[in-house]
């Protein structure tokens, strides 16, 4: 038997939806209001080569990236890193961030409120 608070989603059942960036769209696996924990969101994000996400912090959540296809050129406190398949990201609350993606991208974004 499944416990009523278990939530199991296929990710291909899952409309995709605009980032709150107003560009690429993602498929939330889980949002803040279907959980009592301080994730306030878990997803499938997808960019294409030229939806450039621009520099932009967050006051009050950490973010955490999984890279699983695709390379982009990330730029976190004026420091740029290439990410590609593989990587994993973890950028602290309130630092300035932004992404360019050299090919089309596909990635796991995790936000964690730190309040």
């Amino acid at each position: 038997m499944i416990e009523k608070d278990v939530i199991i989603r296929n990710l291909g059942d899952i409309i995709p939806t605009p980032t709150n960036h107003g560009t690429g769209e993602k498929r939330v696996l889980i949002s803040n209001e279907e959980t009592s924990t301080m994730i306030t969101q878990v997803a499938v994000t997808m960019l294409k080569k030229g939806e450039n996400v621009e520099i932009h912090s967050h006051p009050t959540m950490e973010e955490y990236f999984i890279f699983l296809e695709g390379e982009c050129e990330t730029t976190i406190n004026g420091n740029i890193i290439m990410c590609s398949a593989g990587t994993f990201l973890k950028i602290p609350a309130n630092t300035k961030h932004s992404l360019s993606p050299t090919t089309d991208i596909r990635m796991i974004t995790i936000g964690i409120a730190t309040e």
